[in-house]
C-alpha cells in the first residue's frame, strides 16, 4: 500500500497558466437573418431610427418655441390695453385677442371712411409690394439660369 500518487498528465509550471479546454461545438456562421444581420440592413434601421428621432425633437421643439411665444404675448396683453384705443388701432397689423376685439375691428372696418380704406389699402400693398421685389430677383435668376444651361445643352447638342 504506498501512497504514490498518479504522474501529472503534462508537466505543471508556476507561471505558465493552463491551457483552456477545448470547445465543445465547433464555432458556425451565425444564422441569416438573424443576430448577425447584415451591415446594410442594420444601417437602413439605424438611419431611420435617427431621422425618427430628428423629426419629432424638430416637432416638439418647435410647438415648445409656439408655446413660449404664445405665453410672451399674454403677458404683454394686460400692458397693451392700458395704451391708448387710437394706437392699438390704427394698424392692423395687430392680432385681436379675443371675440369682443375681433367684433370691434370689423366694425371699424365697416365705419371706416373711404379716406381711410384707401390708406390702409396703400399702406398693405407698399409692404406687399417691398416683399415681391426680392422674390422677382430671384425669380429672374433662376430662369436666367434655366435659359443659359438649355442654351449649353442645345450647343452640345449640335457638336
Amino acid at each position: 500500500m504506498s501512497d504514490h500518487l498518479p504522474p501529472p498528465s503534462r508537466p505543471v509550471r508556476a507561471h505558465v497558466p493552463p491551457l483552456p479546454p477545448p470547445p465543445a461545438t465547433p464555432l458556425r456562421a451565425p444564422p441569416p437573418g438573424g443576430a448577425g444581420a447584415s451591415p446594410g440592413l442594420k444601417r437602413v434601421i439605424y438611419t431611420g431610427a435617427f431621422a425618427a428621432v430628428t423629426i419629432v425633437g424638430a416637432i416638439y421643439g418647435a410647438g415648445l418655441k409656439t408655446q413660449e411665444e404664445f405665453k410672451a404675448v399674454r403677458r404683454l396683453l394686460p400692458s397693451l390695453r392700458k395704451w391708448p384705443k387710437e394706437k392699438l388701432t390704427d394698424s392692423l397689423t395687430f392680432p385681436p385677442s379675443g371675440p369682443d376685439d375681433v367684433e370691434q375691428e370689423k366694425t371699424k372696418i365697416i365705419e371706416a371712411t373711404p379716406e381711410q380704406r384707401i390708406a390702409q389699402l396703400e399702406a398693405r400693398r407698399s409692404a406687399l409690394v417691398s416683399q415681391r421685389i426680392p422674390i422677382q430677383r430671384k425669380l429672374d435668376e433662376v430662369q436666367e439660369r434655366i435659359r443659359v444651361a438649355e442654351d449649353k445643352e442645345q450647343q452640345q447638342k449640335r457638336r
